[in-house]
């Protein structure tokens, strides 16, 4: 085999590979706030005979069980409020991963890839277990926040796995986490959508999240190539299961520096960060706080239920963040497009705000569309801010860029997530407006 021939061959396996874990690693997150509303529902409103008529009319196979919120709209002339808003699922979802994210580029480096990768499979399938086979909402509510710890974990892990690889490591994460968004989204939504498959959201949540604990596995043991700069795993010798020496002593990073250098370090990266936050805030409060709220009657819907609107929100969100994300190989930008990117998605956010008030979007389609776009500007910011840390940052101190840079998202999630509930309530509050006729 030539040289050429074998760099091509290990360019396609690194490159599939890390496209697996953004995959693998982000479809459990996105499942779970694409089933919010139905990880919210009591269990018992889980019915098995679901129907599409129009609400205020009896369906023929109704059953005292059956969820208000499946059923289509007949006119919109109130508030469609819930006594528990979707944040509250999007809070379980992010603040053990915001923890972990924060807490990371201080000690993960002294468990070896090889351990995280068994530890992030365990996890999944806890969540994965209680999420989905659990009566109680409780027990749901922990299934999302052991997911949250493993989503944390393991992108704060492949983040840094990508620092000891090129640069189109991070376009193929990029493109696998959107994919995550697309493939998760909308899987769920079309096995669960009445008009489809039909499924219970349980049965649903296991035929999308069993396999990926599977490929997480096959994939760093089978397909990866392991460069020299990353230390092995021997299960024959404990010592080399956690690292418990002050620092590895590695020119490729910095992770025998004191927390005060580390500290310095971090605020080199507030450029990337800042606008990440700002992003991830705006989004996230559309997508939890405003999309609930965003609903439109039979006519105005594609003759879809509320929460059937919830759901392909999601995916429209999904396929936006999927093709920027994809694109940062192909194309990607500098820092001034990274900082326009939080200003344009406030826009989205004062347009849901004012057509959750008064709605004026006259179709689901159209908020459909306006959310793709939503997604492809979230996607970009992302994408970009790591693709630059990897171009510009010295590489010293880029496994620790990387890790750290990736709290910035969560913590907008989070600030979203806390916004989102007494938002949600605000609206509800508000006396619908006579004046809507959507």
């Amino acid at each position: 085999m030539t040289a050429s021939a074998s760099e091509s061959r290990s360019y396609l396996r690194n490159y599939l590979s890390f496209w697996i874990f953004g995959l693998a690693n982000n479809v459990a997150y996105v499942v779970m706030l694409t089933a919010a509303k139905d990880i919210l529902s009591d269990a018992s409103n889980h019915s098995s005979t679901r129907s599409t008529q129009t609400e205020g009319s009896t369906p023929l196979n109704h059953t005292l069980f059956s969820n208000p919120n499946d059923l289509c709209l007949a006119k919109r002339n109130h508030f469609h409020c819930t006594t528990k808003s979707t944040g509250y699922v999007l809070i379980c979802n992010i603040v053990p991963a915001l923890i972990i994210k924060i807490l990371a580029p201080f000690f993960i480096h002294r468990i070896p890839y090889s351990l995280r990768q068994v530890l992030l499979c365990i996890a999944q399938g806890i969540a994965l277990l209680l999420a989905a086979l659990s009566e109680s909402l409780t027990m749901r509510l922990c299934g999302v926040l052991i997911c949250s710890l493993a989503y944390g974990f393991g992108e704060s892990s492949f983040l840094g796995l990508a620092s000891h690889y090129d640069k189109y490591t991070i376009g193929a994460w990029s493109s696998g986490t959107g994919m995550a968004g697309v493939a998760g989204s909308m899987i769920y939504a079309s096995l669960t959508d009445d008009s489809l498959l039909d499924l219970d959201p349980r049965i649903a949540m296991f035929v999308i999240l069993v396999p990926p604990i599977f490929v997480l596995i096959v994939t760093y043991f089978c397909i990866i190539e392991i460069p020299d700069t990353i230390r092995r795993l021997k299960i024959s010798d404990p010592s080399t299961w956690i690292d418990f020496k002050k620092g590895i002593s590695n020119e490729h990073n910095i992770h025998g520096d004191s927390l005060m250098s580390k500290m310095k370090h971090l605020t080199l990266l507030y450029k990337y960060m800042i606008p990440l936050v700002i992003v991830y805030f705006t989004e996230y409060l559309i997508n939890q706080g405003i999309h609930e709220l965003t609903i439109f009657d039979c006519n105005h819907s594609f003759s879809k239920s509320p929460t059937e609107q919830y759901r392909w929100f999601a995916v429209c969100y999904a396929i936006g963040c999927f093709i920027s994300r994809s694109s940062v190989n192909l194309i990607h930008s500098g820092m001034f497009s990274i900082a326009l990117m939080p200003f344009l998605q406030m826009i989205n956010l004062i347009l849901f705000v004012i057509n959750a008030y008064n709605p004026f979007f006259y179709h689901f389609g159209i908020a459909a569309g306006i959310v793709i776009y939503e997604g492809l500007i979230g996607g970009w910011a992302y994408a970009n801010a790591f693709h630059h840390i990897h171009r510009k940052v010295d590489e010293k101190i880029r496994e620790f860029a990387l890790s750290a840079v990736s709290v910035a998202d969560a913590t907008g999630i989070l600030i979203a997530a806390l916004s989102a509930i007494p938002t949600h309530n605000l609206i509800c509050d508000q006396v619908y407006p006579s004046s809507s006729h959507i």
